[in-house]
């Protein structure tokens, strides 16, 4: 066996001084993949921020997934890279790049952002995108910079990690985060490295698409603590890059001498779009065989002439050119060639509307073309392909159908489990402006999508889909709430599955309980929610939960009665109101220790009958209003036989019945809420339902007759008891009497009294039979009886 020595200088970091070997984690979060130390790893469990909205993210899954075209934008680039540098005292923190749709805002604040990542400078990123979950809100914009700066300067880790767990601060307003988590750890942490380190070269932290977030008073409140903060600490090594449109909430608070402003169109130069559309076609003349083919025999395409024309039509928007790019090139239209689909682009009106139209008027004709476009509009997080087949529960093939047709303006991804999103959020904006996209109008249908939702709570979680009903449609009916009521629509056929919204919206959600005025003003009963509380709400829900079918949401007619017993508040329809029920009436006259005694007086011994203290018992049915409780039982009866008509035979009543019902015995002011076409059905209910009322009386009354004369026979065995019971002396009547004249006969029958009726009832009611079967002319005591 051979002996091996070690060679010298052969080693492990051979001549390394001053490193550390930390353990290293690969997470995968919504697709991305990110590799964080053990430290880094805790921050995101105590900070819980949002990875894919920084500038690393995956854009393509997470939009805006644009860049600057290479070669494009370096004016404005350098602008900002000089005032983000500089460090003259008269140098503002914070610079406004502002300008239209389509200008390029997000790719220019993504070049920056990546310089400043290579410098080792840039603090943090954020990139808004409107209805992608939390990255169109301020919930999670603090934790999210703050994970960030933890990462660039370890140094202010040891703050934000004291700011959570002793401060508590996690619980508190957006501005007290961004102190806390943001600003003063990242003074502390410069402080630590050095002044003249950090003064020199200053930080820069990029928030893009500002105008993308939903809060817009947590926007304002942002903006206004930045600022204060950059007053307070005017040499503070930190700049602040924001993108946005021009909106009111945002320029009112950012157009003041503390901001230097950019408008981004005094910066698109005609050079960078003619370098864009050059490089693009002819990119494309190079894989595209039709466009070789023609150039062989028509020669160079597109001619100078014609590019001409379309940067001029094109106005300066880089998104509209990268859009009509990709509809002139569009692969997966077959009835066109890219030479014909030029001069149409050019027929179109300046700007995206036009584009929009063009282009999804090619799938228009499909079916579910307008569930699935507005379902895209309206969601608040993206879906894949097969997400939106299972919400819409529809075929794969068939959003597929749709969607191939689409893909100018809107990214399809590889494959079928990743996100679909839109190009840009103009595209939305068009959709839901009803005078800008006309027949492709999406309303905002989301109390449909809330039940589209609703109908995965609880089943397999195996898809996207699943994975977010519970958020989000609790989101859908927020939002449909907020909505004006002249705005709030449901899908043509939703009248059909109004029920089962219903049903879902009163058992599962509590955000529409708050708000329950809208679902009875959506479903014609307004009225009713002016009366109707949280905590009435809930107790009904409740209610309905344990009577109701679990499968179907309907209450069957053998728990009508139970059902009815249990309600309360303003849904009360019981007789007898709560405090007269039997257990609580037992709670107040059931004595504990009644007397082993008996007490003097035959009324006195009355008064106790099985621990219960007859005295009480006679003073709480006193206090039973009779009328009150004839009106309820007037209620309670047609209440029922209504319910009872509306029962479908094998299901029962729906929830929607119930509350109309509930709202029109229940409230007086529910006329008024009615619909003028309906009245003339609800007096044929009523008489229906008075009908019934009145059958039931005469059942009632004939019912009654039996149970009347069992209680009279009653009576009498117990009065016939009762004078058994007494003292009376036996009278014996012998069988034999002794033979006399007629005359003293005559005599006697003279002078005897007849006997009365009380008489023969004291005789018959007391003595045994065999005693008296006295014969008197000829007559025994039975007989006469």
């Amino acid at each position: 066996m051979e002996n091996f020595s070690p060679r010298e200088n052969v080693g492990f970091f051979t001549n390394a001084h001053n490193f550390q070997i930390v353990e290293q984690n690969n997470y995968i979060i919504n697709g991305n993949q990110y590799i964080f130390t053990s430290d880094q790893a805790t921050l995101i469990q105590l900070l819980s921020p949002i990875l894919e909205a920084s500038h690393t993210r995956d854009r393509v899954k997470s939009p805006p997934n644009s860049a600057c075209f290479p070669g494009t934008r370096v004016e404005v680039i350098k602008t900002i890279m000089a005032w983000a540098d500089s460090v003259l005292l008269w140098n503002t923190h914070v610079l406004w790049l502002y300008g239209f749709v389509g200008c390029g805002k997000s790719a220019i604040a993504l070049a920056v952002a990546l310089v400043f990542e290579e410098r080792k400078r840039l603090v943090a990123s954020f990139f808004f995108f409107r209805n992608t979950g939390d990255r169109s809100k301020m919930t999670r914009f603090a934790t999210t910079l703050a994970f960030q700066l933890a990462s660039t300067i370890p140094e202010a880790a040891p703050f934000i990690k004291k700011a959570i767990t002793e401060e508590g601060v996690l619980g508190l307003s957006l501005v007290s985060q961004l102190r806390r988590l943001v600003f003063e750890p990242f003074k502390a942490a410069t402080k630590q490295i050095g002044f003249f380190k950090t003064f020199l070269k200053p930080f820069l932290i990029v928030i893009d698409g500002l105008d993308e977030c939903e809060d817009h008073e947590d926007v304002r409140a942002f903006i206004d603590d930045m600022l204060l903060f950059f007053e307070q600490n005017p040499f503070v090594p930190l700049r602040f890059l924001i993108t946005s449109r021009v909106e009111q909430h945002i320029e009112g608070h950012l157009k003041n001498g503390q901001v230097r402003l950019e408008n981004l169109v005094n910066h698109c130069s005609r050079g960078d779009l003619e370098a864009f559309i050059h490089t693009c076609f002819e990119e494309e003349k190079k894989r595209n065989p039709v466009i070789k083919a023609y150039i062989h025999d028509h020669g160079d395409w597109p001619t100078k002439e014609d590019k001409e024309t379309l940067i001029d039509h094109i106005g300066g928007s880089f998104i509209f050119a990268s859009t009509v790019f990709k509809y002139i090139i569009d692969p997966t239209d077959k009835l066109s060639t890219p030479m014909q689909r030029l001069p149409h682009t050019l027929d179109m009106n300046p700007g995206l509307d036009g584009l929009y139209y063009r282009t999804l008027s090619r799938s228009q004709d499909l079916p579910y073309f307008h569930e699935i476009v507005s379902t895209l509009a309206l969601l608040f997080e993206p879906l894949p392909i097969v997400g939106i087949a299972g919400l819409l529960c529809i075929k794969t093939f068939e959003v597929v159908r749709v969607l191939v047709n689409l893909q100018a303006i809107i990214h399809i991804p590889g494959t079928d489990d990743l996100p679909v999103t839109i190009c840009h959020t103009s595209l939305r904006d068009f959709l839901t402006t009803e005078s800008r996209s006309g027949a492709l109008y999406t309303a905002p249908y989301h109390l449909y999508l809330s039940y589209r939702y609703s109908l995965h709570d609880g089943k397999r979680r195996d898809t996207d889909v699943d994975m977010f009903s519970n958020a989000r449609c609790a989101d859908h009916l927020a939002k449909f709430i907020s909505l004006p009521p002249t705005t709030r629509d449901f899908f043509p056929d939703s009248s059909q599955m109004l029920d089962s919204i219903y049903t879902y919206i009163l058992v599962k959600s509590d955000v529409l309980v708050q708000n329950f005025s809208c679902v009875f003003h959506a479903a014609g009963i307004g009225a009713m929610a002016k009366f109707i509380t949280r905590e009435e709400m809930q107790s009904f829900k409740k209610v309905w939960v344990q009577f109701s079918n679990p499968k179907t949401g309907f209450l069957e007619r053998s728990k009508f009665t139970a059902f009815f017993n249990r309600l309360s508040g303003i849904f009360e329809v019981r007789i007898y109101p709560a405090q007269y029920s039997i257990p609580n009436i037992k709670s107040v006259v059931m004595t504990p220790d009644p007397p082993s005694f008996p007490i003097s007086g035959s009324r006195s011994r009355a008064r106790w009958v099985y621990g219960m203290d007859l005295n009480k018992l006679e003073n709480v049915l006193d206090r039973l209003d009779v009328a009150e409780i004839r009106r309820r039982k007037t209620v309670y009866a047609r209440l029922y036989h209504e319910a009872s008509i509306s029962h479908e035979h094998g299901r029962g009543i729906s929830l929607l019945n119930m509350l109309i019902m509930l709202a029109r015995y229940k409230l007086p002011v529910y006329a008024q809420a009615s619909m003028l076409d309906g009245l003339v059905i609800q007096a044929e209910v009523n008489k229906l339902v008075t009908d019934l009322v009145n059958l039931d009386k005469v059942r009632s009354l004939l019912s009654s007759l039996p149970c009347r004369r069992r209680f009279l026979r009653h009576l009498e065995k117990k009065s016939a008891v009762t004078y058994l019971q007494q003292a009376i002396p036996s009278i014996i009547v012998e069988e034999t009497m002794p033979e006399t004249s007629s005359r003293e006969t005559q005599d006697t029958s003279m002078n005897m009294a007849a006997p009365t009726a009380s008489s023969l009832d004291l005789v018959t009611g007391v003595l045994p039979n065999e005693y008296c079967k006295a014969s008197t002319k000829g007559f025994s005591l039975e007989e006469v009886e």
